[in-house]
């Protein structure tokens, strides 16, 4: 009976290694319909094995600074800025008023027909400290920063962060 268990197992022991060793039928290809407008779904033999690493970002320009100001307290108005064209600025301010704290951007010239809500921008209105940040679309012309009040130390700066 030993024997014969021994024997069956070698018989599937050869089995599985003549399978295991056996060659394997060359792979069939089909070939591949396309239709003239459309691209073909074979990979490019040119090209380059796909990068497993994240793509590193493109830095853009640098934000130029245009209004650096600050004070104790009390109100400001800022020399005019000039945009040449439609510019993307970003105001950031910090200030620790326990009063009225208001913060505008301003256009200087005739009013603006195209969008009126673009003559006078509230950035912040608060009677409590707080530091933050905004980005305004601005059309090209005149516009100045204005600090309407403020009842303790604040600093504001805006930087023209257009592509």
């Amino acid at each position: 009976m030993r024997r014969q268990q021994i024997l069956a197992a070698l018989v599937v022991a050869t089995s599985l290694l003549s399978a295991c060793l056996a060659p394997t039928p060359p792979p069939t290809t089909a070939p591949i319909a396309t239709l003239a407008s459309t691209p073909t779904l074979a990979p490019s033999p040119t090209l380059a094995p796909a990068s497993t690493a994240a793509p590193t970002p493109t830095p853009g320009p640098a934000p130029v600074e245009l209004i650096n100001a600050a004070a104790p307290s009390g109100g400001y108005a800022s020399d005019t800025i000039h945009l040449a064209h439609d510019t993307t600025l970003r105001v950031d301010w910090t200030q620790d008023s326990h009063g009225l704290f208001a913060l505008w951007v301003i256009y200087d010239g005739e009013a603006n027909l195209d969008d009126p809500s673009l003559n006078r921008i509230l950035v912040e209105n608060t009677t409590a400290p707080s530091t933050g940040s905004k980005q305004y679309q601005l059309p090209a012309g005149d516009w100045y920063l204005e600090v309407e009040d403020s009842q303790g130390p604040w600093t504001v700066v805006v930087a023209d962060i257009s592509p």
